[in-house]
């Protein structure tokens, strides 16, 4: 999995409301192999930013640190990459609201191509989507 991301890329998308996004990510293979680091930032007039650090344990599955300029620090957990996929998901709790679940989906398209759909919402059986984004890998100069 990590082989795959490894690189920069450039997407495209939109949020659930036909609002246009467009955004930067670039992946890292920390010097010790231990995690997958990535850098992603939305371009103007959008504002989220966001760098994560992925660790996949002996038992495959993977944990998200997350910390992003709207919410701080979120984890998230994975059962892994598993057939060109990996879902990250939270459940936190929102005082008077119940638990607030959300999940970042990246699916891979080809070797070149993959997309991410950010899924959230108060019932684990009825996500909405936030926003997707199809990111194409930038080749190096």
């Amino acid at each position: 999995m990590a082989k795959y991301f490894a690189g920069s890329w450039a997407g495209t998308g939109e949020f659930a409301n036909g609002k246009k996004v467009e955004a930067d990510v670039s992946f890292y293979i920390s010097t010790d192999s231990t995690s997958l680091i990535n850098i992603y930032a939305d371009k103007a007039p959008n504002r989220y930013k966001a760098t994560s650090a992925w660790v996949t344990g002996r038992d495959g599955k993977t944990v998200s640190h997350i910390i992003n300029n709207f919410t701080g620090l979120n984890d998230f957990t994975s059962d892994g990459w598993e057939n060109g996929k990996i879902i990250l998901a939270n459940a936190s709790a929102h005082q008077g609201r119940g638990t607030l679940y959300q999940q970042f989906v990246f699916e891979k398209i080809d070797n070149d191509h993959f997309r991410v759909t950010y899924y959230y919402g108060f019932d684990i059986a009825k996500l909405k989507e936030g926003d997707h984004v199809i990111f194409s890998r930038l080749k190096p100069e």
